[in-house]
């Protein structure tokens, strides 16, 4: 008998499976049930209670087990049929009823019914509880669909339990923005850190690179992260050095008078410099090198130091004096006051009182007319004027210069 139950198992399995003779195994499941349920009446409602609570929960088992039987055994699709069709042949050759079948079967059904687990599962979402019931089927999928619920990306799932209860943790994924590279995007986590969200949005943060929240710093709701790339080069530069400008004396040129001798020249140097960019703008520079490739031309400047005479020759000498004296002279600038009290300026000489009484009026002019200094006055001494040498006073230091030494004619007015 044991052997025949374990056969009609096999073929139930195989029937329901290949769908042969699925009408006549509900008509004769219908009628074995009414008769038992006839015969045990007192037990009918906590049977129905039970088998209602399992029914719902072995077909759904037994659809998602037979989907994923059927994907898995469909090369064993052709030796089911076969057996199948034996197992009938074989009922018919021994003539076993179909109500035997029936029985058989149903009675295997519910003993495996009864013998499953049910347990009771609690549902927490961010904390707070929002179900409770009891269930058979206890994977992800099973509860997320009694319980209604589904989950969005980045929603973490999380389940335990002990002693027939079952905890759900759900915790719902909230949006963090990441902007870099220019472009922001959103990414949806339920935990984590600034570092996670980097790795879910599928960013590297160099060693270089500038964040705006520490990496280890915890997410929340609304974060807004800013990853801002630096990168670094050399970047060298031409610019131009400047010449110097120098001025020189010369006697060649009247005072006020100016010559470019040797035009000046620009030079040239090569800076190079360490530059910082911030998401591909510069930030920051450094000089870090500074070559002289072509050196820089002087400008020389000739600047003039003779003096021009401000007196103009109206006769070659006075129409009326006593004599004329041929004189060494010399000049000093104006400044001070002379041996006599006046002051030392234009119009006053200094003479040896031996060859020219102090108060004596002058005429000085040189033998070519060339140089005419003009009517004087014979004022000051001086200790190397000494016999037939004269001294005459003019305004500045530049114009003494420029005088020098000459010979002069001295009329005695």
């Amino acid at each position: 008998m044991l052997k025949i139950r374990k056969i009609l198992l096999r073929i139930g399995q195989k029937a329901a499976a290949a769908g042969t003779g699925a009408a006549s195994f509900c008509r004769s499941a219908a009628t074995l049930f009414r008769a038992a349920m006839k015969k045990v009446r007192p037990f009918a409602a906590r049977i129905s209670a039970i088998l209602r609570t399992a029914a719902v929960s072995f077909c759904r088992s037994a659809a998602a087990l037979f989907r994923a039987a059927v994907k898995k055994a469909r090369p064993l699709a052709a030796r089911i049929t076969s057996g199948a069709a034996k197992t009938e042949k074989f009922i018919r050759r021994h003539r076993i009823s179909t109500a035997v079948v029936s029985f058989c079967l149903i009675t295997s059904m519910l003993l495996s019914v009864i013998t499953v687990t049910i347990r009771r599962v609690d549902i927490f979402e961010d904390g707070a509880q929002i179900d409770s019931f009891y269930a058979i089927l206890t994977d992800e999928e099973s509860i997320l669909s009694k319980a209604g619920l589904t989950l969005a990306d980045g929603d973490e799932f999380e389940m335990s339990g002990e002693s027939g209860v079952i905890t759900v943790q759900i915790a719902r994924a909230f949006p963090v923005s990441i902007t870099a590279d220019g472009a922001t995007v959103t990414v949806n986590l339920a935990s984590g850190t600034v570092a996670d969200a980097l790795e879910k949005a599928g960013l590297t943060c160099g060693e270089e690179d500038i964040l705006s929240h520490p990496a280890t710093d915890p997410l929340s709701s609304g974060m807004q992260i800013t990853l801002d790339r630096v990168t670094g080069g050399q970047v060298s530069e031409t610019v131009a050095v400047d010449y110097d400008t120098v001025k020189k004396e010369t006697e060649e040129l009247y005072v006020g008078e100016t010559k470019v001798a040797q035009e000046g020249e620009e030079g040239e140097k090569v800076l190079t410099y360490s530059v910082t960019y911030i998401n591909g703008e510069e930030s920051d520079r450094e000089l870090i090198s500074s070559e002289v490739t072509k050196e820089p031309v002087d400008e020389i400047i000739l600047v003039g130091t003779k003096v021009r005479s401000t007196f103009k020759k109206t006769s070659s000498a006075p129409s009326s004096y006593k004599k004329v004296i041929s004189m060494t002279a010399t000049a000093y600038s104006a400044g001070g006051t002379t041996a006599t009290g006046l002051p030392a300026q234009w119009g006053v000489v200094a003479v040896d009182p031996k060859v020219i009484p102090l108060g004596t009026k002058v005429y000085v002019e040189t033998p070519d007319g060339k140089y005419i200094y003009g009517t004087a006055i014979a004022a000051d001494t001086g200790g190397a004027i000494k016999g037939y040498k004269i001294d005459i006073c003019v305004n500045t230091r530049t114009e003494a210069y420029a005088f020098g030494r000459r010979t002069v004619n001295v009329y005695i007015l």
